[in-house]
């Protein structure tokens, strides 16, 4: 049934040019396919509203559930409102519950409400905020998604199955937020600094930016259909808020003794956040490096007036 509904739709899929109704005829053939006796999907989990169920992969292992509901999508002036329900939907689809919103401009209710169909929950419970580091600030680990533009990155470019295997790991006992900026221009250099890892679709290099709804859907399928069990354990992690409060106190001591540049502060501390900015920081890590700032703070202020031998530790 789906196979002939595909056959049938094909050639819309070329005659419409109305992007919302290509997804449209794409989202309505996924859920027939979730109704086939061959699907990898089960029939159905749960209802997200109005009644209609959302599907989980038959295949994802009871660990990976509950990774998700560990897992938020956060997206970054978004302008349209149909992809802000797009993404609801799809976040549905994966078993995701959790949307963030920053700067999201577009006041086209009904269209995101349209395009969000059974996910109306999802939608109408999203958190707005006003930046980057607000909306991130509790989670533990950012993953962010950067296009095929050519840029540098200080972090690891990690593909969606690549990252799957860590955000499912992290997500056990962690809270992970997976990052989509504007399609136009994608995040700020400062925002990308926020992420941990980035993740990066493989595209025509002709035609590198993927429409953002897109980019969600594939980065949470490869998550929603992990089936490993990644070895190991990690100890507790500090959070993105308190890793973004030591490196605002890093920075201003550094100011303060000459080492930073009191013009281009960031130029070095993108690199000191490349060095520091590992994934698993544990509060342990946070707290030592917290010691070396007090102590160069304590230095300047007074230590520096001290006899050395009352500053030195034996």
């Amino acid at each position: 049934m789906a196979a002939k509904f595909l056959m049938s739709i094909h050639p819309l899929l070329y005659a419409t040019n109305s992007y919302f109704f290509q997804v449209f005829l794409i989202q309505r053939f996924l859920e027939m396919e979730t109704h086939s006796s061959n699907s990898h999907f089960a029939i159905p989990k749960q209802p997200l509203g109005n009644g209609e169920p959302c599907y989980i992969a038959k295949s994802m292992p009871a660990s990976n559930q509950e990774s998700l509901s560990n897992i938020s999508v956060i997206l970054v002036r978004t302008r349209s409102a149909g992809n802000i329900g797009s993404t609801a939907r799809i976040l549905g689809n994966m078993g995701l519950r959790n949307l963030k919103l920053v700067q999201t401009t577009s006041s086209a209710e009904d269209e995101a409400r349209m395009m969000a169909t059974s996910a109306h929950t999802i939608l109408d419970q999203a958190t707005q905020f006003e930046s980057l580091g607000e909306a991130g600030g509790e989670e533990h680990v950012l993953f962010g998604t950067t296009s095929g533009r050519d840029r540098r990155h200080s972090q690891p470019i990690l593909s969606p199955r690549q990252a799957a295997t860590r955000i499912v790991r992290i997500a056990r006992h962690h809270k992970v937020g997976l990052v989509f900026g504007p399609e136009r221009s994608g995040m700020t250099v400062n925002e990308l600094s926020l992420c941990q890892n980035l993740i990066q679709i493989p595209t025509d290099t002709a035609f590198p930016v993927l429409n953002v709804s897109k980019a969600v859907a594939i980065i949470c399928y490869e998550i929603a259909q992990y089936k490993g069990n990644p070895a190991g354990t990690i100890e507790p992690l500090i959070k993105i808020s308190d890793r973004e409060e030591i490196y605002e106190r890093m920075q201003r001591i550094l100011m303060r003794i000459g080492f930073l540049s009191q013009s281009n502060p960031e130029h070095i501390m993108k690199a000191l956040r490349k060095i520091l900015n590992q994934s698993e920081l544990s509060p342990r890590d946070g707290q030592i490096i917290r010691g070396i700032i007090s102590q160069l703070e304590w230095y300047v202020d007074k230590g520096s007036r001290l006899d050395p031998k009352k500053v030195l530790k034996p």
